[in-house]
């Protein structure tokens, strides 16, 4: 981003800034959310061989560990990598 505007990666190390957990405390924390009903819907799709994929401009981390729980994680993604002391390395 040109001028004074943050850029989306300064915003993103700003919001990381505030969060004081560690990777396994954020990972619990997703534990109280549930999928909306309908939304595995994506699984008839790939079936028919449309391509689908999840862009997203969340961290990695919690989208990785959502697909797995709801055994969805043969959904490729796009997400923002989290990196930190404790952030799951790939």
């Amino acid at each position: 981003m040109t001028g004074k505007g943050v850029s989306p990666r300064g915003s993103a190390y700003r919001e990381a800034d505030l969060i004081d957990a560690s990777a396994d405390e954020i990972l619990e924390f997703m534990n109280q959310f549930e999928l909306s009903p309908g939304q595995p819907k994506p699984i008839g799709i790939k079936r028919r061989e449309i391509p689908f994929y999840i862009l997203s401009d969340g961290l990695d981390i919690y989208i990785e560990y959502i697909l797995r729980r709801f055994r969805l994680d043969g959904i490729p993604y796009r997400a923002n990598r989290a990196y930190g002391k404790d952030a799951n390395s790939k």
